[in-house]
């Protein structure tokens, strides 16, 4: 929520806070019909979610930003439609989010990040994820989970093989 005392917190100790909506941001807040590349919301006036946008930190960093939606396989669908609270809980337009719509997200977020990564002309390249980016960096409990499409999307060979130096995530 866009009230809580953390946001405070972060604007006094902070010059700049750049945060990344997740899914939970979603629950009661955006709409994910509104959820446009550039799209940015100020929390507070140092505080600010982005939404796939590029910052250039001069000319040496680029930082990507996406939520990077993971990718749910058809065949763990219902389950994951039945366990994760995010197809109560979100909406998009007038409608409750489904697990087809959470893979378009990813496919936009994924493209996005690409043709960042791609343009990108800084001598160092940042990218920050709320989804987890590699199956690698899974808690060892949670490997084999059938819902693990919602949480995660397994982009370890593009990661090894793309110009970007740091990945920082969340959802872990």
């Amino acid at each position: 929520s866009e009230r809580h005392p953390f946001w405070d917190w972060a604007a006094d100790h902070y010059e700049q806070v750049i945060a990344i909506p997740g899914n939970h941001e979603f629950y009661r807040g955006f709409d994910m019909a509104t959820m446009e590349n550039g799209w940015s919301y100020a929390l507070r006036s140092n505080v600010r979610y982005y939404n796939n946008q590029v910052i250039s930190l001069g000319t040496d960093v680029d930082l990507i930003l996406t939520p990077l939606w993971a990718q749910i396989p058809f065949d763990k669908a219902a389950e994951t439609v039945m366990r994760v609270n995010d197809f109560k809980y979100i909406h998009c337009g007038m409608e409750l989010l489904t697990w087809p719509r959470f893979n378009e997200e990813h496919f936009r977020c994924f493209h996005f990040l690409s043709e960042a990564v791609q343009r990108s002309r800084a001598e160092h390249i940042v990218v920050v994820t709320h989804h987890v980016p590699s199956a690698m960096l899974m808690a060892p409990e949670f490997q084999d989970s059938p819902i693990n499409g919602a949480f995660m999307v397994d982009l370890t060979d593009y990661i090894n093989s793309c110009p970007v130096e740091y990945w920082i995530y969340g959802h872990s």
